[in-house]
């Protein structure tokens, strides 16, 4: 755990924030396919710790990209649905004056509920 005496090792983390449109027809009654993209937020930030009296160091940073993405909704029931998302993200950030490029392909099963 970071912070804590005698703790070592290296420690990362990324956040991401979409923010966009999609477009979604109506093919059948139960399936929905959809496309979309839009603005992305992303960050990521880094650690490396050996014991915190010997030595720590530390960047984040985030930046602006975009995303895109295509899928589809199958409806289970008038109030239940599920489905599939297929997203690629883009976003340039910088770590330890080293420019990298975050995001990347996200595939995500859909759970969800209407009304």
């Amino acid at each position: 755990i970071p912070g804590f005496a005698g703790s070592s090792g290296d420690y990362s983390g990324t956040y991401e924030f979409n923010f966009g449109l999609r477009k979604v027809w109506d093919r059948r009654p139960q399936f929905h396919p959809f496309v979309g993209g839009g603005v992305a937020l992303v960050g990521g930030s880094t650690t490396t710790q050996v014991d915190r009296r010997v030595y720590s160091q530390d960047d984040n940073d985030s930046g602006f990209g975009y995303w895109l993405g295509a899928g589809f909704y199958w409806k289970i029931s008038d109030s239940f649905h599920t489905g599939l998302n297929v997203q690629y993200t883009h976003a340039d950030i910088t770590l330890f004056d080293r420019q990298l490029s975050s995001g990347g392909l996200h595939v995500n099963i859909l759970l969800g509920t209407s009304w």
